[in-house]
């Protein structure tokens, strides 16, 4: 925490320290104490007549103020403690100090990264610099009743996660990985959404995973598939197709298909086809997305009606997000 300041604030020594050379209190003239600054602070006692040398002066470090009572530490700042003595001068005056302290209040941290700032620490944050102005470990924001900041240039975030404090317009492309991405989905922030979902999906490729091991469907109760399976990254609404190859080896069958959510039976049957023919067998659901949690994973599932063996395979699923948090 910096020192508080005050213009001219002086006075003189009425009552000086009992010893001079050591004691810890003074007293200034007559209503001095109210022009001084609220303490601490330090300032600089030094003879009448004079300038203020390293020969002659000293600075002191006041802690309290009762009045016109100044309670000091003696010798500050380097310098010798001396006898001070009724008339001597007291000022608080620019010392190193006070110039220190501004160099070190106002210090680049760099861009913003969660954690504890104290006054003067400088961050930037979604392209605008900001100045701490009390300790916090909030992030970044207008001064409360002030004007609301520009927005920053209209830049693209990529990377790994979407902007915690994103702006009206602004556009970031998530991916799974800057390396060696499966998906690039393309956002742009509607902050005048009544949706919870304000990033809102225009562009990219939708996630299709497969899976072309055949596998028996069982009769009668659901068969959720271990793969394809897909876990989406963030909450959200998303578009799933998913479809299958069915394989019916004889007599008539009816067969159910779904999206399994993390592992749990379907919520919906569709009634895929009946016949003992290789089918193919989808389903698509553009204008009827699944809210989704982040890290619920996407799987297929698979029934049949009918006393006859049917086999799976080919089992493709096909996700793209509608708009996300």
């Amino acid at each position: 925490m910096v020192d508080a300041h005050k213009n001219f604030a002086y006075s003189t020594v009425a009552t000086p320290p009992s010893p001079g050379v050591s004691g810890t209190s003074l007293v200034v003239a007559a209503g001095g104490g109210a022009n001084f600054p609220t303490p601490p602070f330090n300032l600089t006692v030094w003879p009448i007549g004079v300038i203020p040398l390293p020969t002659n002066a000293e600075i002191a470090r006041c802690t309290a103020i009762s009045v016109d009572t100044l309670t000091l530490a003696r010798a500050q700042e380097g310098s010798t403690a001396r006898a001070i003595i009724a008339g001597d001068q007291v000022a608080a005056s620019i010392t190193a100090k006070t110039i220190t302290d501004i160099e070190t209040m106002l210090v680049y941290n760099g861009d913003y990264a969660a954690g504890n700032y104290v006054d003067g620490q400088i961050v930037v944050y979604n392209g605008i610099a900001y100045l701490c102005t009390s300790p916090t470990n909030t992030a970044p924001g207008g001064w409360p009743g002030g004007i609301t900041p520009a927005n920053p240039p209209l830049t693209t975030v990529y990377g790994t996660s979407l902007p915690a404090s994103p702006y009206d317009g602004q556009e970031a492309i998530l991916v799974d990985s800057v390396t060696n991405p499966t998906y690039q989905w393309r956002f742009r922030y509607n902050l005048g959404s009544t949706s919870a979902y304000k990033w809102e999906f225009i562009g990219g490729a939708p996630v299709v995973v497969s899976d072309a091991t055949a596998q028996g469907v069982p009769n009668g109760s659901w068969g959720v598939w271990s793969a394809p399976i897909f876990a989406v990254p963030r909450p959200g609404e998303y578009n799933v197709t998913f479809a299958h190859q069915i394989y019916n080896s004889a007599g008539t069958v009816q067969i159910y298909y779904g999206v399994s959510i993390s592992g749990a039976a379907p919520s919906t049957a569709v009634l895929g086809a009946v016949g003992f023919a290789n089918i193919e067998a989808g389903w698509t659901i553009p204008d009827s997305p699944l809210t989704l949690s982040a890290g619920q994973d996407l799987r297929t599932g698979t029934y049949a009606v009918g006393a006859t063996t049917v086999t799976a395979r080919g089992r493709t699923l096909s996700v793209r997000p509608k708009r996300v948090s």
